[in-house]
């Protein structure tokens, strides 16, 4: 491997994030730096081999001690291969508090990402490097993928580094599986109902085993940041008609589908020894990918820890090699063990747990107790939750937004946390002064706002939970804007032609309170000023001009007083100096209570006012429907009939049109309805009240019920009319019609019929 001279490129930045600058690497440099690099390479190219199928590759970190911002910063290089991601944050442990640090990368390069740690790098060890893209995060574990502080690919003293293209360096990276950013964790429960398993002493394996995986499932969910899957949740056999390996290795196939990173196999053991006792653990060799060995053998030692804490036997974490001389693809001794091989082939580690043994009475009579069957699973989740670090609680720091406003900048913490809410502290570091300025303490608020002059800052962001946990986030940061002093700065001036109209506005930044505007055109025709607005609110202004050739000039003034002017040259063709009224078209939606009638128009008038009035082609006679208003709709109540339906519009500026269409109207809407949508009885026990629903616009309904006896053939009054939509009926045993009648004010009427049989 060679470390070749590295390309400088601008690395684009926006407003508010400082882009910082370097240089190249000398050729002198290059020479020195190849000896610190190539006791590196077999260690990259272990990483290689370990993560070939990951998209994202981690190649190389590098430290610069040249103290980029000050003293007490220096600046950590990460090189990776594949896409470019959106956001990245590395994660420090401060060694001598041990206090967790999230730190949002200042710079992202098509193949460098740049970090920038306070305090000094010798008081930190890297924990993990998260990158984003679509709002997925996915998590790489540096300590696991070896890089440390002590020994990073490269130092470059004295000389600031600008890092482009490292494509010669080794490309690798242990990328940890993930479904969101969650370690994926699949749990097999061993054997089924078709390859039975161990059985004695009144203990069938394939059930103990499914068991403990579920309890083990509902333990490990628990906790944040993992994401389970089991290969079987019930006792039949997930691909029937298999055969013992075929279902092993589709259960391992399906793992990889998913996902995994490290594949827990639940099983109990058997020996003609009945004496034999206790939990062991088979983790992957060390061959071919070793680093899958080790996380196997981590993995396996914390769950064993935890089982034999619950007074089982320790028989260890165990490998066992093949015994028909089965190579892995390097030709090394493959493992033994089906699902272990087939997982280490895979990429992840997997683990056989023999958590005891069904052939010894004492083991026995442990597992065929359920709380104990639990009190396993649950041993086996905390194994892993500690080996992965999972937490049942989290509290973080998920990003520290910036947005410039009128006056101020504000920076918007979002923290994120399940332990309370967190107190905020917000410090400013200047660089050109070298201080620091609190923007908040132990605040309650997350958003805090400030006045930056027009310079560079660090940003440092610490939030205290309740029960004293702290998490912080550092961020570069530069401000275009000296917010303690009031500006104004028109940048430019832009226009919009409408057939009507002009449509004038400038872009303009400022600080000091609300920007007042001054617009003012002058007709180099006529030699005359002619002032649009004076002390508007608005950047834009509407303009309607005779042709001919004008200055357009504007003024901006700020409630400090600071003042701008802009002016250009503007020729006009087309007369818009008169305000036109057009209807574009009629609509209608026809109503229970009338027909809305509307139209459609243009105009840049505000002030445009209607008349709508219909012709009766049967009567000969017209009908105003809407006097002069403001509405472009308005509400028609017509008999059955044919008309004329017609609309005027007219304008303050004198323009007007008008429009008539046909019409044909079916139905009475100069009456009121009255529809009735079901009847309702409630058994009273001595009577029944009865009622019915209903839709009407008229507030005077009235309601008549009746019965109808069907044996007797007879008609009888139950109530008379009145204004309540419900009534009291005493009915005795037989079989009824109970009719109701409802009346609108003026006269219309509408009935419903219901059957009823009565047996009290």
């Amino acid at each position: 491997m060679q470390f070749k001279k590295t390309a400088t490129i601008v690395l684009a930045a926006t407003m508010i994030v400082t882009s910082f600058s370097f240089n190249t690497v000398s050729a002198s440099e290059t020479a020195e730096a190849v000896d610190q690099v190539k006791q590196i390479e077999n260690t990259e190219s272990e990483r290689t081999a370990e993560t070939a199928q990951s998209d994202f590759g981690i190649t190389h970190v590098i430290l610069d001690d040249s103290n980029m911002l000050d003293e007490n910063n220096q600046a950590i290089v990460v090189g990776y291969t594949g896409d470019t991601p959106e956001k990245a944050e590395l994660n420090v442990k401060n060694t001598k508090t041990g206090e967790n640090i999230s730190i949002n990368s200042c710079k992202i390069s098509s193949s460098g990402l740049l970090f920038e740690v306070s305090s000094g790098l010798d008081d930190y060890e890297l924990i993990d490097l998260s990158i984003y893209n679509n709002e997925i995060a996915t998590k790489f574990d540096m300590k696991k993928m070896g890089f440390d502080k002590d020994k990073p690919d490269a130092y470059l003293d004295e000389n600031e580094i600008q890092v482009e293209n490292y494509s010669d360096l080794e490309n690798y990276s242990n990328l940890a599986r993930s479904s969101n950013g969650k370690y994926v964790v699949v749990l097999d429960p061993g054997h089924d109902d078709t390859h039975t398993g161990a059985a004695a002493n009144g203990i069938s394996e394939k059930d103990i085993n499914l068991k403990i995986a579920k309890y083990c499932k509902q333990e490990l969910e628990s906790y944040y940041g993992v994401q389970v899957y089991m290969t079987r949740t019930t006792s039949t056999c997930p691909y029937p008609g298999t055969t013992s390996t075929d279902d092993n290795a589709k259960r391992v196939e399906y793992a990889k589908s998913v996902g995994a990173d490290a594949y827990v196999s639940f099983h109990c053991d058997s020996s003609r020894n009945s004496g034999a006792s206790g939990a062991k653990i088979f983790y992957p060799n060390a061959n071919y990918n070793g680093n899958i060995g080790s996380q196997g053998a981590g993995l396996s030692q914390k769950i064993l820890d935890n089982l034999t804490s619950l007074g089982l036997n320790n028989h260890g974490i165990l490998i066992r090699n093949s015994e028909d001389n089965t190579l892995y693809p390097d030709g090394s001794l493959a493992d033994y063990y089906g699902v272990i091989r087939r997982s280490k082939l895979n990429g992840f580690p997997g683990i056989i747990i023999e958590h005891a043994f069904v052939t010894n009475k004492s083991d026995a009579s442990f597992m065929g107790n359920e709380d104990n069957l639990q009190k396993m699973g649950h041993a086996d989740a905390l194994g892993i939750a500690q080996y992965y670090g999972l937490s049942k609680t989290y509290f973080g720091i998920k990003s520290v937004d910036f947005s410039q406003e009128n006056d101020y900048d504000r920076i918007t913490v979002n923290a994120d946390s399940n332990i309370g809410e967190p107190k905020y502290k917000v410090q400013a570091y200047d660089l050109d002064k070298k201080i620091w300025v609190t923007l908040a303490s132990d605040s309650t608020d997350s958003t805090v706002t400030w006045k930056p002059e027009a310079k560079s800052y660090y940003i440092h962001v610490e939030i205290t939970a309740p029960n004293g946990a702290v998490a912080s986030y550092d961020s570069a940061f530069s401000s275009d804007i000296d917010y303690t002093k009031s500006y104004v700065k028109i940048n430019g001036a832009t226009w919009k032609i409408n057939p009507h109209s002009i449509d004038l506005g400038v872009g303009y930044n400022h600080s000091g309170g609300d920007v007042l505007f001054k617009w003012q055109v002058y007709n180099l025709d006529t030699k005359k000023w002619t002032t649009l607005a004076d002390r508007y609110s608005g950047n834009w202004i509407t303009w309607r001009p005779t042709p001919g050739n004008y200055w357009v000039h504007v003024e901006a003034i700020t409630q400090g007083g600071a003042q701008d002017q802009y002016t250009y040259c503007f020729n006009v063709g087309t007369d818009k100096s008169k305000t036109p009224m057009t209807l574009n078209g009629m609509t209608w939606s026809v109503k229970k209570t009338g027909i809305d009638v509307g139209t459609a128009y243009s105009s840049d008038d505000k002030n445009v006012k209607f008349k709508w009035q219909a012709y009766n082609l049967d009567t000969k006679k017209w009908s105003r429907i809407a006097d002069w208003n403001g509405g472009n709709w308005a509400t028609w109540k017509p008999q059955p009939g044919n008309y004329w339906l017609h609309v005027e519009a007219a304008n303050g500026d004198g323009g007007f049109d008008e429009q008539t269409i046909c019409f044909a109207v079916s139905t009475d809407f100069s009456k009121n309805y009255i529809d009735l949508n079901g009847i309702a009885m409630i058994d009273k026990s001595s009577l029944y009240q009865v009622g019915v629903t209903y839709s009407s616009n008229d507030s005077d309904v009235q309601f008549r019920w009746l019965q109808y006896d069907v044996v007797n053939n007879h008609w009888s009054l139950v109530s008379d009319w009145n204004k309540s939509n419900w009534t009291n009926w005493y009915p005795k045993n037989g079989t009824y019609w109970i009719y109701v009648e409802a009346r609108t004010s003026d006269g219309v009427v509408n009935s419903m019929t219901q059957g009823v049989i009565v047996n009290r």
